[in-house]
């Protein structure tokens, strides 16, 4: 259920993820958490965010980018169709390049926005699915395969903030898998705490 923050930070783990625990959902999450009969799983449903929180960074960004870009290649372009001179066209493909820098991080704002993720986990192993407009993804790891259940970095800054995600670490230099980029810090806290719970890891 939900409920304030509890436990304590037990510090990094030694490699590149922090332990901090957090028992009980943050009281402003809009994550759905279902604990399943008999103890055999817990379910966490990330709906659809909405532009807000780190989409809505990206689609500020991609439209302030565009704007930019746009510009300047509407200004070449007509430059370019009025003198007629193929050597004036050339620009136009450099900055071709910064716009699609804007498109990209449009359709990133896009998915985030508009994908809806779900975490499975039960005595068999983690099972994690995400559906959005441009991408569908899923992936399973074994529940004897996991080594370790953290919140780590990304590898995406915002605001010089680095962005934490739940990742899921693989014995026997497996692949590693992560989820929930884009959470509030306290829910992912939260959900890593709850899933290693869940496996009795012990940090």
């Amino acid at each position: 259920g939900r409920g304030g923050v509890g436990g304590g930070s037990r510090g990094g783990d030694g490699g590149g993820g922090t332990l901090f625990e957090v028992e009980d959902q943050p009281a402003n999450s809009r994550v759905q958490y279902v604990e399943m009969p008999g103890g055999t799983g817990i379910t966490f449903v990330n709906p659809r965010s909405g532009f807000r929180g780190t989409a809505r960074f990206f689609i500020v960004f991609a439209i302030f980018w565009l704007g930019i870009s746009g510009v300047v290649f509407m200004a070449f372009l007509i430059g370019a169709l009025q003198n007629m001179r193929w050597e004036e066209f050339l620009p136009l493909v450099f900055i071709s390049g910064f716009v699609m820098i804007g498109v990209l991080f449009l359709g990133v704002a896009i998915q985030l926005a508009l994908a809806r993720s779900v975490l499975l986990a039960t005595r068999e192993g983690v099972v994690f699915t995400t559906k959005g407009p441009f991408r569908a993804a899923e992936w399973q790891v074994a529940a004897g395969n996991i080594r370790e259940i953290v919140a780590g970095p990304s590898g995406t800054t915002i605001n010089d903030k680095a962005l934490l995600q739940v990742q899921v670490r693989v014995k026997g230099g497996g692949k590693d898998r992560a989820f929930f980029t884009g959470l509030s810090d306290e829910e992912i806290f939260w959900v890593a705490t709850r899933v290693r719970t869940f496996y009795a890891i012990q940090g």
